[in-house]
This record gives structure tokens, C-alpha cells and sequence, in this order.
């Protein structure tokens, strides 16, 4: 742990590979992607300030904020030249580090990422009532299209009710966020995960995000919503081991 960010170590392995979770999530979120990979890779899962088991945040927040409290964690840890997985406000955040550290890196994977754009059209009216309601459980489920079983749902849900504080501080970073001039200056392999019928992301967005990178490509889950690492983990397992395999 370093400034406080809890973070979760497993598997073995000559290759790397450090996992960020989405605005409602934890290290939690890449348990089954974990124990699938632990006999290859040595994984590393964080959660960010706000998230999980680390301290809360401040109030307001960047995406290059998470990037250096990263930055300066894996430094503490020795860790280098390794893979960087984000999911959703997470791809955001691994954008960002891709960015700001890139010499860290051996490549990149955004799953069902924040646009490379940034994130547009948030209506903080309707997002201020969900908080006040509680409804962030129901919306969460209603992001996936093949829920987990229902005791490691209950673990999501309460990640999700734990990172009530930092959504509306973290969904402003990734709508000032735009990667449109750092993306195409990144030449590390890219894998941009989508789920098939993801209700937060549209193809579109993604498909841009492939373009705007020098060496990326697309893998489409189907049948997966948002998540695709809790909703279909056999086959986003199979997408990172083919990938790594790449390198």
C-alpha cells in the first residue's frame, strides 16, 4: 500500500498485468479474471482513491491525479514494463497513465472504456437523485445483461454503495477528459474490449477509440453488457491470455 491505496497481488509469472476498476467498482471487479490467469501472469488489482478499501477522495478529482498515485504506487512496488487494464472509469484512468508514463508500459487494454473523447451528455440532475434514492444498485444491475450469481453480485453492490462519494467527483474528470491528441503518440499494442449490447458505451464510441490509437484492435463479446469481466469471464479471460500472448 502506498498514500493509502489498498491494492490486491496475485498469480506468477515473467509478465505484468495491473488492473483498474470502473466508477462504481473495486479490485473486486477482476476476481474472476485473476484466479483464471494466476498460474501465467503476476496481476496486480487497485483501488482507486474513493474506492474499495482505500481512503476516500477529496471532492474533486482528475484523471491525472489517479494516473501519479498509480505512477508513484507500481514505482514503490517495482513495477515496470507491464500490461495496463481498465475498465470503464478505469480505461479512462489507463488512458490517462498511457499518456503521462508510457515508457512504463507493454501495452494496453480499455474494456468498455470511457470514449476517447471523454464522456458526454451526463445529466448530473438524474445522477444527484440516484444517489439520493439509492438507486445505484438497481442501475448497476440494469448495466449488465448476465449478472454474476448472486453472492459475488452482492459483493459488486457493495463496492457500488461504498463509491456513492466519488461518482459525481469522477464522472466530472472523465467528461473534461480528451485523448484525441495523446492517443495517436501511443505505439504499444492496444485491446479495446466491448461488450456486445453494453447500454453505457455504444460500438461506435469504441470503434473510435481503435482508430485512434496506431496498433489497436476491437474484440467483441457477445452477450455481455458493461462488464464483461463479471458477465461472460471465460471469454474476456481468453481476450487478455491471447493478447498477452501477442506481445
Amino acid at each position: 500500500m502506498q498514500d493509502g491505496l489498498y491494492y490486491h497481488r496475485q498469480g506468477a509469472g515473467d509478465a505484468k498485468i495491473v488492473f483498474l476498476h470502473g466508477n462504481t467498482g473495486s479490485s473486486r471487479w477482476w476476481r474472476l479474471t485473476m484466479n483464471a490467469l494466476q498460474k501465467e501472469y503476476s496481476m496486480l488489482a487497485i483501488d482507486l482513491r474513493g474506492y474499495g478499501r482505500s481512503p476516500d477522495g477529496t471532492g474533486s478529482v482528475t484523471l491525472a491525479d489517479h494516473a501519479r498515485e498509480i505512477h508513484q504506487l507500481l514505482g514503490s512496488l517495482n513495477i515496470g514494463d507491464f500490461v495496463l487494464v481498465g475498465h470503464s472509469l478505469g480505461g479512462g484512468v489507463a488512458m490517462q497513465f498511457a499518456a503521462d508514463y508510457p515508457d512504463t508500459l507493454r501495452g494496453l487494454v480499455l474494456v468498455d472504456s470511457v470514449p476517447v473523447d471523454g464522456l458526454k451528455g451526463v445529466d448530473y440532475g438524474f445522477l444527484e437523485l440516484a444517489l439520493q434514492n439509492n438507486w445505484l444498485v438497481a442501475g448497476l444491475k440494469a448495466t449488465m445483461v448476465q449478472p454474476p450469481d448472486a453472492a459475488y453480485f452482492a459483493e459488486l453492490a457493495e463496492d457500488c454503495l461504498r463509491s456513492a462519494e466519488a461518482i459525481i467527483p469522477n464522472t466530472r474528470a472523465l467528461e473534461a477528459a480528451s485523448f484525441l491528441a495523446s492517443a495517436p503518440l501511443f505505439p504499444k499494442p492496444v485491446l479495446v474490449v466491448h461488450g456486445e449490447m453494453d447500454p453505457i458505451v455504444a460500438l461506435a464510441e469504441a470503434e473510435k477509440t481503435v482508430q485512434c490509437f496506431p496498433a489497436a484492435n476491437l474484440a467483441v463479446i457477445a452477450g455481455a453488457g458493461h462488464s464483461p469481466q463479471v458477465e461472460s469471464p471465460a471469454e474476456f479471460a481468453g481476450q487478455l491470455q491471447r493478447f498477452m500472448a501477442s506481445l
